[in-house]
C-alpha cells in the first residue's frame, strides 16, 4: 500500500496537463507519463519488471516495451 501511495498523482499534475493542452499532441503526453509511470514503479520494486508490471496493472512485458521505447 507504501507502493501505491508513492504513485499517486501529486497536486501540480493538474496543472501540468492543463499546461501541455494546445501546446503537445496528447499521444506524445500520454508517452511521457507512461514512461514516468514505469520509472517510478521499477524504482518502487528496485527495478523488477515483474512486480513494476503488477503494480501498474500491465505484463512485464508491456513494462519492457516502455521501457525501450524512446
Amino acid at each position: 500500500q507504501v507502493l501505491i501511495e508513492s504513485l499517486e498523482r501529486p497536486p501540480s499534475f493538474d496543472l501540468q496537463v492543463a499546461h501541455q493542452v494546445g501546446r503537445v499532441p496528447m499521444n506524445v503526453v500520454q508517452k511521457r507519463v507512461r514512461k514516468l509511470m514505469v520509472e517510478q514503479a521499477r524504482a518502487a520494486t528496485e527495478d523488477n519488471r515483474t512486480q513494476a508490471g503488477k503494480l501498474l496493472g500491465v505484463s512485464r512485458q508491456a513494462v519492457q516495451q516502455i521501457v525501450r521505447q524512446d
